[in-house]
């Protein structure tokens, strides 16, 4: 598998609701430092996780999300309640879920899954759309941001389109690269697809 590409279809941050995600968790980074966050730049909802693909499936894939994304709406989103997955030791994933929009979220990822014909876990945007924070994150950390209260109307944005983005793995965490950009329904278009040839790019 080590020509495959690792995929995953989401919803990135804009850069605007990212920073002020960034500064809505700053007290939070602080009392935790032990844990690894993320940086504001990757910040996305995860709409579906695909795993190592090979590049020549790459242009089917496209196809299928296109098929979805032009039946779907734009959609206003809003971050709520902080949370997470508790793991065995200090290994959990911290997160803050959807409020407003998680329905429409919801249905536009099983959407997906239907077209791509795969399944995420229980923990997906089909079943919990959420902005991952933090890894390597402690039951405590994870408590902390449940307790934190909600984040609000303050971190907002309208989803107009989908990314099918690839996931370069590193020493320093993940590099995300956009493969195809496909606008929602009655969105303006969005740049076009790149890497649509099966050549690699980046590293």
């Amino acid at each position: 598998m080590s020509d495959s590409w690792r995929l995953f279809i989401g919803l990135p941050l804009p850069p605007a609701p990212a920073a002020r995600c960034e500064e809505w968790l700053a007290p939070h980074r602080a009392a935790h430092p032990e844990a690894r966050w993320l940086p504001a730049e990757v910040l996305h909802v995860t709409l579906v996780f695909l795993g190592p693909v090979p590049p020549a499936r790459v242009r089917l894939l496209c196809e299928a999300i296109g098929r979805v994304a032009t039946r779907a709406s734009p959609i206003h989103v809003e971050l709520g309640q902080g949370g997470g997955r508790a793991r065995r030791g200090d290994d959990g994933v911290a997160w803050l879920e959807v409020g407003r929009g998680a329905t429409e979220i919801t249905r536009l990822a099983r959407s997906l899954e239907a077209a791509v014909g795969w399944r995420s876990g229980p923990h997906s945007a089909g079943e919990l759309p959420h902005v991952t924070v933090a890894r390597r994150a402690s039951s405590r950390l994870i408590a902390d941001l449940a307790g934190a209260g909600g984040a609000g109307a303050s971190i907002g944005w309208r989803v107009d389109s989908v990314v099918l983005q690839r996931s370069h793995l590193g020493g320093a965490g993940a590099r995300y690269e956009p493969v195809h950009v496909v606008p929602l329904g009655g969105s303006v278009a969005s740049p076009g697809p790149t890497l649509l040839d099966g050549s690699a790019s980046g590293s």
